[in-house]
């Protein structure tokens, strides 16, 4: 496989490490926005050093998909590093997932505790626990969406007709030929 040139990847985690360490000790919201967009380009230059690694491994695939050929297992393999890798690799990172659920069940056992909420104070707090668990929530479901992504995707992986194969082949191609993906 070839490799590609890690240095500028290199250079951007140093530079991500500084930025957290900032935002970190400054605790400033435009830090962390800051932080927020520089991950966000990072993330962007790290799929694109990825598409490139395995552009003609993908080229492969999609020759055999367009033409009907059988799939190797390394066509599958690319295929799936291609379209649902990340969804993989961040299934397989995540380690709040638990933590998340008990948070929520806590959260709501606190929001219980102000079911009959009748002056300003506690009207507050049990505004700021729902505010929590509003920004708990987005994580959960994203991690599930992911979950069910990778599932979804490899059902269908398995049941491809020429339909669904030149539609895998169209997305593959847009995947390692468009930097905006």
């Amino acid at each position: 496989m070839p490799t590609v040139d890690c240095i500028g990847i290199a250079d951007e985690v140093e530079s991500i490490r500084r930025q957290v360490g900032e935002a970190v000790a400054s605790r400033a919201c435009e830090e962390f926005e800051t932080l927020e967009r520089h991950l966000s380009r990072f993330e962007a230059l790290v799929r694109e050093a990825f598409q490139a690694l395995v552009a003609a491994e993908a080229r492969s695939a999609i020759r055999r998909l367009k033409n009907g050929d059988p799939l190797t297992p390394g066509d599958f393999d690319v295929i799936r590093a291609l379209l649902i890798s990340d969804a993989q690799a961040y299934l397989k990172h995540e380690n709040d997932f638990e933590n998340w659920l008990r948070e929520l069940t806590r959260l709501t056992g606190r929001i219980g505790e102000f079911a009959n909420a009748d002056m300003p104070e506690s009207l507050c707090d049990l505004r700021g626990i729902v505010l929590d668990a509003v920004r708990l929530v987005p994580d959960i479901r994203n991690y599930l969406d992911q979950q069910r992504r990778v599932e979804r995707f490899e059902r269908a992986l398995l049941e491809m007709d020429s339909t669904s194969r030149k539609l895998m082949a169209e997305l593959i191609t847009e995947q390692i030929e468009t930097r905006e993906r």
